[in-house]
């Protein structure tokens, strides 16, 4: 139930992988994602996001049409710990 009230909460996620600006156009070309902050070298990003649900149904089908490897996926919300 506490679930369910949360999955459309906004929130921002870390998420690293070897096609950021691939990923980043399809969250974007979605509306998934409100925006989008590339940082360093390593393929990381943060995302902001009021559809979370969304973006997390809509990253398996992305991951295998690109066949791109997400190395990380983390929340940067502090209200979940």
């Amino acid at each position: 139930m506490i679930r369910a009230l949360m999955a459309d909460i906004p929130s921002e996620l870390r998420i690293r992988c070897d096609e950021p600006s691939a990923l980043a156009k399809h969250l974007i070309d979605r509306g998934t994602a409100d925006a989008v902050r590339f940082e360093g070298a390593e393929g990381a990003m943060l995302i902001a996001t009021r559809r979370p649900a969304a973006l997390f149904e809509s990253l398996p089908a992305w991951i295998n049409e690109s066949g791109a490897t997400i190395q990380e996926i983390r929340s940067e919300d502090q209200s979940l710990e």
